[in-house]
């Protein structure tokens, strides 16, 4: 299969683009001492299309970087790291160069790309372009990747010094630490100071500096992980997380640029991406501590509550293991009562406590101590930072959603991720027509960490805006962003309509402060009475723009970033029924918009802006759901086809049994038997709105580019009628 593969790309090269002009990747990525001394880290071949001779150094099917919005690859953007050939392929300075699979044109993965091997000697036609202060090299199409050569050289890792990269705060340093972006290299002798879900960890030099090691490979999944990438040599992931204050002989991996600094930006400095289980050198490990947490989960009153943890030593043996624990709101965590934990079966240690009245939030931590003295935390506590705590909440009616949307400790997660729990709450946002296509809940009695994310369940398609409802599933965080993953739900039989928090978008709270309101329905509006929001930047790339309570002020730095016109799964979660956008391109990109697409400029005003706010790539972002929750825009909205049904909870569904055809079906699907006009509107089992078309009569849906699997396509006249809700098996 190998020949056959590399003879289809040479075959395909043949008739692909030429002259385009050929460089090294030295060229690409060399930037001279000044202008890095200046903060300027941009190529010179920035957003120019050339031919690249290099040596794959990572593998294609290593990459595990899940991406909804790109076509084919099983959902994943796959990424390599390229060196140049100069010497061998030796790494050294500016030879190293990250290149995603995706092609520039289509946004598609690039085909073929993850059967690349370490060692491949390939020429690659593409644009240079950046993504957070990384130089990124992405393929003008399925044809523009050559396979010249394989299993060509070895890489040995140039041995680079922590404190080159980034400094104590984890700093980009980019005179002494650019040259090895996208480089294969080795730090040595550093400790793990904090680690983190996913899991990606921190770990710094004697002195203090300190860099992220991230999991865009298989080699730093959990087990928990099943992989993306077609091409995977495995199934699952197999890393076991460190605990802080492990320490590592050395770690190995390519170097991603995550900007910050004065290159701007709230990215993570330098960051290594190890990807060989080789990589990880450990020196000496602290006790590792695992499945903590209570039996009953959320217990009512007066129940005594078992508290468990698995705890290990991979290099030696467990010493003691202690619980601090204290059911009194006011006790500061050094008050907190300390007992020891028992050893009740193999490598679990529990402990009793005893019966709390209803309403009480029980605090603890586990500390766990080996024979080396070594201790270890739970939940995982930063070196040289407040101790975190982990919550048990006693409840005779169950959780709220505050409780699960609070944070616990310094971490902005909660305290029940991974955990199955049930709460209550009223709709906010839905994903029948006219409406934002994600699902939302809210608790009517609390103004604070009250909004809730639904996903992946088919059920979710039948909500209605403001119908009051009981969910119960799995919390998980997502990239920061808290959401529960359906298992159950069932209506109440009532209904209320939240009002939104209203907040100035100019205001001088600091954006890190507005996790308390994520998912939550939000409205920002000027502090001054019939004062104007305005337009404060039209497009800050992504489909997003921002507002601003001041107009033209430059001195005003906080604005508040909006998001609409694109439904890309994780990457982007927003209506298609909002016509002020960033760009008229998303028309049909991400998503097929239904009104004609208005672009967002600064000479735009507003009375107000209504949404969701949700939390992605490190900004929260206000998502409208229509057009009607932008009040008194300077320009005129279409508002036709969506009144005032989109949020009834009673719908008016038609007696009428549609015929979708063929299905199975691998190419188009022909939906007939409604009358006049009517949308048509296609979703993944995770509720994910893909496309919408609106047809007379019969539509035809392409599902050619779909992965195999099933969806779910509804059918809604001109005022929001319901012909009925179907299943669709997509073939390929």
């Amino acid at each position: 299969m190998r020949n056959l593969f590399t003879f289809l790309f040479a075959a395909a090269f043949s008739v692909s683009l030429l002259g385009q002009q050929l460089v090294q990747v030295k060229d690409i990525r060399n930037v001279s001492s000044a202008d890095l001394a200046n903060c300027n880290d941009t190529s010179a071949y920035y957003l120019d299309t050339v031919k690249v001779v290099c040596y794959v150094v990572t593998a294609g099917n290593l990459s595990e970087v899940v991406s909804s919005s790109i076509n084919g690859a099983n959902g994943t953007r796959p990424f390599i790291w390229v060196n140049d050939t100069a010497n061998g392929g030796a790494v050294g300075p500016f030879t190293g160069l990250e290149v995603m699979g995706v092609n520039w044109s289509t946004s598609q993965a690039t085909s073929g790309f993850t059967s690349l091997i370490s060692g491949d000697l390939v020429e690659i036609t593409g644009v240079v372009g950046m993504f957070n202060g990384a130089t990124q090299f992405q393929p003008l199409n399925n044809n523009s990747i050559n396979i010249l050569s394989g299993n060509n050289p070895t890489f040995t890792p140039q041995r680079v010094k922590v404190g080159d990269l980034n400094d104590q705060n984890q700093v980009n340093k980019l005179v002494t630490g650019e040259k090895w972006e996208g480089a294969f290299i080795e730090v040595k002798n550093v400790t793990v100071t904090n680690v983190s879900a996913r899991v990606e960890f921190t770990v710094a030099d004697s002195v203090g500096n300190s860099m992220q090691v991230y999991d865009f490979f298989l080699a730093q999944k959990l087990s928990s992980w099943t992989t993306k990438n077609p091409n995977s040599p495995a199934t699952t992931g197999a890393f076991v997380a460190p605990s802080v204050g492990t320490f590592f002989n050395s770690i190995k991996g390519v170097v991603e640029h995550s900007g910050n600094g004065c290159t701007g930006g709230t990215g993570q400095g330098y960051r290594i991406q190890p990807f060989d289980a080789s990589h990880y050198n450990v020196g000496k490990a602290v006790p590792t501590i695992t499945n903590a947490g209570s039996t009953p989960t959320v217990p009512p009153s007066n129940t005594p509550i078992v508290v468990n943890a698995d705890v290990v030593d991979s290099d030696g043996s467990v010493d003691s293991v202690n619980i601090f624990w204290t059911a009194n709101p006011s006790t500061p965590v050094s008050g907190f009562t300390k007992a020891a934990m028992t050893l009740s079966s193999g490598i679990t240690y529990t402990y009793n406590i005893p019966g709390q009245p209803n309403g009480t939030n029980i605090r603890y931590y586990i500390v766990a101590t080996d024979d080396d003295t070594a201790s270890a935390f739970f939940p995982r506590t930063a070196a040289g930072q407040p101790i975190n705590t982990a919550s048990i909440f006693v409840r005779d009616g169950g959780l709220s959603i505050v409780d699960v949307q609070t944070p616990f400790g310094s971490s902005t997660s909660s305290a029940f991720d991974g955990q199955k729990v049930t709460v209550k709450g009223f709709v906010t946002a839905a994903q029948r027509q006219c409406d934002l296509g994600y699902v939302y809940i809210q608790d009517s009695s609390a103004t604070e960490y009250a909004g809730l994310a639904l996903r992946s369940s088919l059920d979710l398609a039948n909500l209605y805006r403001n119908e009051y409802v009981q969910v119960s599933g799995t919390i998980q965080e997502s990239f920061g962003f808290t959401q529960m993953l359906i298992d159950s739900i069932k209506s109440l039989g009532s209904s209320y309509e939240i009002q939104p928090v209203v907040l100035d978008p100019s205001d001088s709270v600091a954006i890190d402060s507005y996790e308390k309101y994520e998912s939550m329905l939000i409205k920002y509006q000027s502090p001054t009475t019939g004062g104007k929001v305005y337009v404060a930047n039209g497009n800050l790339g992504f489909a997003e723009y921002s507002l601003s309570s001041v107009q033209n002020n430059p001195k005003v730095k906080q604005t508040r970033r909006v998001l609409a016109g694109r439904a890309a799964g994780t990457s982007a979660q927003s209506s298609l029924y909002v016509q002020l956008v960033s760009d008229s391109a998303y028309a049909t990109q991400d998503g097929t918009m239904f009104y004609k697409p208005i672009e967002a400029k600064t000479t735009m005003s507003m009375d107000a802006m209504t949404g969701i706010l949700w939390y992605s790539f490190g900004n929260f972002k206000l998502t409208p759901r229509n057009n009607n929750d932008i009040e008194g825009l300077s320009v005129q909205l279409d508002t036709t086809g969506c009144t005032t049904p989109y949020f009834s909870i009673s719908e008016n569904v038609i007696a009428t049994t549609l015929d979708i055809y063929p299905n199975p079906a691998s190419n188009n699907v022909t939906i007939s038997g409604f009358e006049g006009e009517a949308t048509v509107s296609l979703f993944d089992l995770k509720g994910t709105l893909i496309r919408t078309i609106t047809a007379k009569e019969s539509a035809v849906l392409n599902v050619s580019n779909l992965k195999a699997g099933l969806y779910i396509v509804k059918v809604t006249g001109s005022s929001a009628e319901l012909y009925g809700t179907y299943k669709l098996i997509v073939t390929q």
